[in-house]
């Protein structure tokens, strides 16, 4: 699997998994934020050592939009 770069990355809009999926040609700025929570999961089992497991997802999507020009 090829690494995409951020600046080589594309804006999809359209339904996950469809091949109707439209490029978003005029977004700039685009931020994408990952994040999971986190449960505490130490037992006696774990020797001393803490253990911890991912829990619920967040994520949200910033980005701004270019202003189309048209010449007259």
């Amino acid at each position: 699997m090829a690494v995409v770069l951020g600046l080589d990355a594309k804006l999809l809009r359209g339904t996950a998994g469809t091949t109707g999926a439209t490029e978003v040609k005029n977004v700039k700025d685009l931020t994408l934020n990952l994040e999971s929570g986190e449960a505490d999961v130490t037992t006696r089992a774990t020797n001393g050592w803490r253990a911890s497991v991912a829990t619920l997802k967040e994520a949200s999507l910033e980005f701004g939009i270019r202003a189309s020009v048209r010449a007259a």
